[in-house]
């Protein structure tokens, strides 16, 4: 008979369990649903128009092959790092940037999994840079688009650095 009591006491205390749970689900569902993060949105906003001006020159460039143009954009000596941090920094001059960047924009980006890209394609699909908060591109003095990465220089923006693959 002992058996017999300690289930019916384990399906009477069932009963308060599962009312408790009943009535506390909406309450946490409810609470759940103001904490979740807004969906984060693409915005222009944030972009400086001086660093959305000089993406669009330096965009132009970059499809139009005009290297003069994209040196003239570009703080030299370049610095170019591997993408492991052992990699260190590398220091160009003009005269090995047009090499270099073609190999930079011939790489992957890295940012597109599911179909890969190379940075030259990230070049041609960007536009306009935007700002996404849950990856932001752009500080107040640096902005990164795939591998290449500009500089605030006094009121100019810069290419200041490229980001090679590790050979």
């Amino acid at each position: 008979m002992a058996p017999v009591m300690r289930v019916s006491m384990r399906a009477s205390m069932r009963a308060p369990l599962l009312a408790a749970l009943l009535l506390a689900c909406p309450l946490l569902a409810t609470g759940c649903a103001a904490q979740a993060p807004a969906v984060a949105t693409v915005s222009t906003a944030g972009i400086p128009a001086a660093l959305q001006s000089r993406w669009q020159a330096f965009r132009t460039a970059v499809l139009a092959g005009d290297n003069a143009t994209l040196a003239q954009m570009t703080r030299f000596p370049l610095e170019v790092a591997g993408t492991l941090d052992s990699s260190g920094i590398q220091r160009i001059g003009q005269d090995r940037f047009a090499a270099t960047l073609k190999k930079a924009l011939d790489q992957d980006s890295g940012l597109s999994p599911r179909q890969p890209q190379t940075n030259r394609d990230l070049v041609q699909r960007t536009e306009s840079l935007t700002q996404n908060p849950r990856r932001p591109t752009v500080t107040d003095d640096q902005a990164r688009i795939g591998a290449l990465v500009f500089s605030r220089i006094g009121n100019q923006w810069k290419l200041t650095r490229l980001y090679l693959e590790d050979e």
